[in-house]
């Protein structure tokens, strides 16, 4: 049975444009992530589409955190996704060190799903 990794990756963007490109990268990190080993938990898809792409607001944000923080409690380790950590990142990474939960980096990732092979 494979363990359970949540993708951390960023969702919000500068535009609905880039938005949709990280919810693209998300899903491609969950392949890496399965080809590695991992069951992926990947939340940006679900965020899409109950949510929408523009998720400002504090009510959205605290209702997305605890959603986040819900599924990333039932993971067996946290995966850094990219090379940019965005403000939900760095929370959910803070969490992840305060509650010895597993930490796995791969600097590659990045440079993968931006490339053309993908």
């Amino acid at each position: 049975m494979r363990k359970k990794a949540y993708i951390c990756a960023p969702y919000r963007g500068k535009n609905k444009k880039e938005v949709e490109e990280n919810v693209r990268k998300a899903a491609r990190y969950s392949i890496l992530a399965y080809d590695e080993g991992w069951l992926p938990v990947v939340v940006h898809p679900i965020i899409k589409e109950v949510w929408g792409l523009d998720t400002t607001g504090e009510l959205v944000d605290q209702i997305i955190t605890n959603f986040n923080m819900n599924l990333l409690k039932s993971c067996d380790a946290l995966i850094i996704c990219g090379l940019k950590v965005s403000k939900g990142m760095k929370y959910e990474i803070d969490w992840c060190k305060a509650n010895k939960k597993s930490i796995i980096y791969h600097k590659d990732w990045g440079k993968t799903v931006t490339g053309k092979s993908w």
